[in-house]
């Protein structure tokens, strides 16, 4: 969407680097609404996703089967099915010995209270997800609960690309995003319906009674409120020291400690020259879903448009000005035609030198320029939390959402159980885990505000979802706005004759993996090196009964981030179509 951004900026629609449905020359109110929609099915699908198929690996041990097997040395290599898996695979007595990077409340077996291992033979062989999931709970270790929700979580990532593909056409690519709005021709009936389905599968359920503090069963809000933040929480417990401090955890994975969001989900009634204010209201800890309100009429976005930088004690917040952005390539294998060291992307250049002496990547360095200092940036889902109040240092959340997948077990719940005392608060700040933790609540939000905007384009369903200008002739624009993984802009040129003369993109993933340029690190490279000292690899015995260094705390702090390589790298041959 950054690019239909940067296109109508051009254009001379109603914008400010993100366009609005008010103002001079805007899009009209649907189609700012069904873009809101298509763009939070997208964020909702992208942090389940991430979550569970990227991260959640680095913490819970895999299950007995393909792909996962062989775990030993002795493991049977044949196993085509759940009942074969879990009956012939034979653990060695020392068990717990092996693969010490597990906690061994997230590894298969019998530990603690949640030892009640059993088999549900009457199953059969699973033919289906939910099959699955009944003989993973049948086990009743936490271990076997969380790989339940594993499984689960790959269901709802077909439903979000089902609910995007309502009003975007097939998913994953957005098939009919175009300057000026959408190409969506549905009849009031039509697009009612689909309004319909969309709250059905979010909040409503199958029988519409389900409300969006109180789902209905097997809806998305569900799932996210039940399951996905609830063992995030329980995650933070497990692996305390991938948290903050101040709730006795060593801060690894702090990095930077400086923020830049770009804004994103304009509201239906906004201009482009209000002040910078966020949607949503969270009270009381955040302790349940009650406990967010939202008002899409006099704030500008749900997420406020600036940076904040950490100044050793605290934070100071700044808002954005598109001239700061620039691109450094000290150790890029790029180089820029005039010699120069940065440049502005209006300017950009992206031509390839492989042989550049002392260079080791294909990202370049995107930087702020504050008060003529270039500042490396940490870009996603806490960052624009962090700018928009939601969450950052010293916020207080309840610890206790009950988990549904483990007999409503909280965090505070297991804790207690390891501790003998109780933690039913947790405190915001900079980690691995607040990352984690900050998508969920994220989800929380967007769950809420998907709500308010299909209440509202129920009213404004006989709009036309497209707006005619024509297309821009010498000019240039820039687009600014998040995507699931953090700040992504696009600036374009056009000619006399209508056509590109530049378009350079600066995405979330050339901030996170920037290398080393203007004397600061990348926020990943920061991360990794948590401040000067190198964060250790595990030693752990191995499936063959070794004991070798494991690399697996960098790769921990690495996925927190969500890091997308392909979408740094952005290679042209020269004289290349």
């Amino acid at each position: 969407m950054a690019a239909s951004f940067a296109v109508e900026n051009a254009m001379g629609f109603s914008s400010d680097g993100s366009t609005f449905a008010k103002g001079t020359n805007p899009i009209t109110e649907k189609a700012l609404l069904l873009r809101n929609l298509v763009l939070a099915a997208e964020f909702l699908h992208s942090h389940i996703i991430h979550f569970f198929t990227l991260a959640a690996l680095d913490y819970v041990m895999g299950p007995p089967m393909s792909p996962w097997i062989p775990y030993f040395g002795n493991a049977p290599t044949n196993l085509t099915d759940w009942d074969q898996a879990i009956t012939q695979l034979i653990y060695p007595g020392d068990y717990q010995g092996y693969f010490q990077y597990y906690n061994p409340y997230l590894k298969p077996g019998c530990v603690g209270s949640y030892d009640t291992y059993g088999i549900n033979s009457d199953l059969g062989a699973p033919s289906s997800y939910s099959d699955v999931i009944a003989e993973l709970n049948d086990q009743k270790t936490v271990w076997a609960r969380v790989i339940a929700v594993y499984v689960e979580a790959i269901h709802w990532k077909r439903k979000c690309f089902e609910l995007a593909s309502l009003f975007s056409g097939p998913q994953p690519m957005w098939r009919n995003l175009v300057a000026g709005g959408l190409a969506l021709d549905l009849s009031d009936a039509e697009l009612q319906a689909k309004i319909d389905t969309y709250r059905k599968i979010l909040y409503a359920g199958a029988s519409g009674t389900g409300t969006v503090t109180n789902p209905a069963p097997n809806t998305l809000a569900e799932f996210v409120y039940k399951k996905y933040y609830p063992i995030t929480q329980i995650l933070a417990v497990l692996y305390y020291e991938y948290d903050n401090s101040a709730n006795g955890g060593q801060g690894i994975g702090a990095g930077l400690k400086n923020f830049l969001g770009y804004g994103v989900f304009n509201g239906p009634d906004a201009l482009p020259g209000w002040s910078e204010s966020g949607f949503a209201t969270i009270s009381n800890n955040l302790s349940g879903p009650g406990d967010v309100s939202l008002d899409i009429s006099t704030n500008k976005r749900l997420h406020k448009r600036g940076y904040s930088l950490f100044n050793g004690t605290g934070w100071d917040d700044y808002s954005l000005d598109v001239n700061q952005i620039v691109e450094y390539i000290d150790n890029s294998w790029y180089v820029y035609s005039d010699g120069a060291t940065y440049k502005h992307p209006f300017q950009g250049e992206t031509d390839p030198q492989p042989t550049k002496s002392g260079a080791y990547s294909w990202g370049k360095s995107p930087r702020i320029m504050h008060s003529g200092n270039p500042v490396a940036m940490e870009v996603g889902p806490l960052a624009r939390m962090w700018v928009s109040g939601y969450y950052r240092d010293g916020i207080i959340f309840n610890n206790d959402w009950e988990c549904s997948a483990l007999a409503n077990v909280s965090a505070s719940d297991i804790y207690e159980y390891i501790t003998g005392s109780r933690k039913d608060t947790y405190t915001a700040g900079v980690s691995v885990m607040d990352r984690h933790r900050a998508r969920a609540v994220e989800e929380i939000l967007l769950i809420h505000m998907a709500k308010l905007m299909l209440d509202r384009l129920e009213l404004v369903k006989s709009q036309d979802s497209f707006t005619y200008r024509p297309l821009p002739t010498n000019a240039q624009g820039y687009g600014l706005n998040e995507a699931p993984r953090g700040a992504l802009a696009h600036f374009v040129k056009a000619d006399a004759y209508s056509r590109v003369a530049l378009h350079q993109a600066v995405v979330p993933s050339t901030w996170n993996d920037s290398p080393t340029a203007a004397g600061s690190r990348g926020a990943i490279e920061e991360a990794i090196y948590n401040n000067g000292a190198y964060i250790a690899n595990t030693l752990s015995k191995l499936a063959d009964g070794t004991t070798d260094l494991v690399p697996l705390e960098p790769i921990r702090v690495i996925h927190s981030f969500d890091p997308c390589l392909a979408c740094t790298v952005h290679v042209l041959e020269k004289g290349e179509k």
